[in-house]
C-alpha cells in the first residue's frame, strides 16, 4: 500500500496552477477581438493602452499590465466551442432587452418569472440620473 497523502495536499487545489480570469475579461477579451478584426497579440496590445476597453472587460482601475497573455486566447477558443459562445450571446442579449424595457438590474439577474407582474409598458422610461459631462481632451487618437 502507498502512503496517504497529506490532507493538506487532497483538499486544497487553489494553490496550483496559474489564477483563474474572470468570464467577464475572457469573453470582453474575445468580443473586442472580433469587433476590432485583429490577431491576438494586437488585441491584448490595444486593451493595455485603452482605458475604455478596460473599463468595458471590468478591470477597477487604469493598468499598464496585459489583461492576459496572447497564447492563452487560443487555449479558450479551443474551450469555448460556437454553442457556448451563442448561448452566452443569447443570454446577453435576453438580459440587454430585459434592461432596456425598464427592469431593475437586480430583477434581470435573478431571472425570476413572476406571472403576477403584468407592466409590460412599451413607453416606460428609467428617467435621467444626472448630468453627464463630455471633455474633448479625452478622445481616442488612433495613433500607434
Amino acid at each position: 500500500m502507498g502512503r496517504a497523502r497529506p490532507a493538506l495536499l487532497r483538499t486544497s487545489k487553489s494553490n496550483r496552477g496559474a489564477p483563474t480570469k474572470d468570464a467577464r475579461l475572457v469573453l470582453g477579451v474575445i468580443i473586442i477581438k472580433h469587433i476590432m478584426k485583429t490577431d491576438d497579440r494586437g488585441v491584448i496590445e490595444m486593451i493595455r493602452k485603452n482605458p475604455y476597453m478596460q473599463y468595458f472587460l471590468g478591470l477597477e482601475a487604469f493598468t499598464y499590465e496585459q489583461v492576459m497573455t496572447p497564447s492563452l486566447l487560443v487555449s479558450i477558443r479551443k474551450r469555448i466551442d460556437l454553442d457556448v459562445f451563442e448561448s452566452l450571446t443569447d443570454d446577453l442579449i435576453r438580459k440587454g432587452l430585459k434592461l432596456k424595457a425598464g427592469e431593475k438590474p437586480e430583477e434581470v439577474d435573478t431571472d425570476k418569472k413572476d406571472e403576477d407582474d403584468n407592466d409590460d409598458d412599451p413607453d416606460s422610461h428609467p428617467g435621467n440620473k444626472g448630468k453627464l459631462q463630455l471633455d474633448a481632451t479625452v478622445c481616442d487618437a488612433d495613433i500607434k
